[in-house]
């Protein structure tokens, strides 16, 4: 269990560093960041309950 805890959040970190990292080279919108960490949230939650 604590190690899908580890690597959901490993992915959420992922996700925004990069996603930062494209939004200061305005390669991405901050709206676009959001819709990607809600995908991965869908993602987990549905992963829970399989």
């Amino acid at each position: 269990m604590s190690s899908n805890l580890f690597f959901q959040g490993m992915m959420y970190l992922v996700t925004l560093v990069y996603g930062g990292y494209l939004i200061a080279n305005n390669e991405m919108s901050a709206a676009d960041l959001a819709m990607y960490a809600l995908y991965i949230g869908i993602f987990i939650s549905r992963s829970r309950f399989s």
